[in-house]
């Protein structure tokens, strides 16, 4: 099992120094440009974008999730992607 695998299994942890490390990359960076969670209403949660200048609106991409933990898995896929 990799260590995005064993993220993605408990992304709020508990996490070995592998799995930490991991998430401590994704998790961190620059906000401007990042991929987020946003809820809708209760159990609708959506794929976003931070904006890149600090009055712009965020950006919503489309994407919506029935949980917040499904949305999330899917924001680290995205980022560890993006990281490759």
């Amino acid at each position: 099992m990799t260590a995005l695998d064993r993220l993605l299994a408990a992304p709020h942890g508990p996490h070995d120094p592998e799995v930490a490390d991991l998430a401590l990359r994704l998790r961190m960076g620059p906000v401007a440009g990042k991929l987020v969670l946003i809820a809708l209403a209760p159990g609708r949660f959506a794929l976003a974008r931070l904006p890149r200048g600090r009055h712009a609106p965020i950006e919503r991409l489309g994407p919506e999730y029935a949980s917040a933990i499904e949305g999330e898995r899917d924001i680290l896929r995205r980022r560890y992607e993006a990281l490759r």
